[in-house]
């Protein structure tokens, strides 16, 4: 027995293909993402890493089966709590890095928590002191990092991360991959995380698909 077989998939995608422009992206491509774990989507540019997330997101159309949570066909459509980080940062430039944070939190927690949870994911990723600057204020890389302290906030069941740390120095990368991956682990998080960076991959996901 295989140790795919021992572990419960969250999520499975079977059959998958996709074409953009003529050109086949994926042909009968299956895919599953263990319960629990951090599955790495590895590959050149242009393979198919942010497709899949798209797919299971349900902002792409393709042809397969995608069985998610609780056998709904896409993660944005059933009773799951998804975090995402996007390629690009998606800040609102006319609230604070504290307010974005703040944001994803209003429907799930009373006002009180919405405080100490925003706060204490800047704090993990390094920004506690720069909570009331603007977005414009920050570097390319602190940016991002805002993206990942909303995902952290937001506590979502699966975790959908689409190179989370770029724009970051090594030693920086290193430390936040390393806590924010535990993190997610001590948790329990269904994280799939798209990455270009083989160590990255090696050293904080469970298992790699390589595209």
């Amino acid at each position: 027995m295989t140790l795919e077989t021992k572990i419960e998939s969250f999520i499975t995608l079977t059959s998958l293909s996709k074409e953009y422009d003529g050109k086949t992206v994926f042909s009968d491509a299956s895919f599953k993402f263990p319960k629990g774990q951090i599955t790495a989507l590895m590959g050149p540019s242009g393979a198919g890493k942010t497709t899949i997330m798209r797919i299971l997101l349900g902002l792409e159309d393709y042809q397969g089966n995608l069985i998610g949570y609780k056998g709904n066909v896409s993660l944005n459509n059933s009773q799951v709590d998804v975090s995402v980080v996007f390629q690009d940062n998606r800040l609102l430039p006319w609230i604070t890095i504290r307010k974005n944070v703040e944001l994803v939190l209003k429907e799930k927690k009373n006002q009180s928590e919405v405080a100490i949870l925003a706060q204490e994911a800047l704090d993990l990723v390094e920004l506690g002191d720069a909570a009331d600057l603007m977005p414009e204020e920050l570097s390319g890389g602190m940016q991002r990092r805002v993206a990942l302290a909303r995902a952290i906030a937001f506590d979502g069941d699966v975790v959908l991360l689409d190179e989370p740390f770029t724009g970051l120095d090594e030693e920086l990368k290193h430390r936040l991959a390393s806590v924010v991956t535990s993190r997610f682990k001590e948790r329990g998080k269904t994280v799939i995380l798209i990455t270009h960076d083989s160590e990255e991959a090696a050293k904080y996901a469970d298992h790699i698909i390589k595209l």
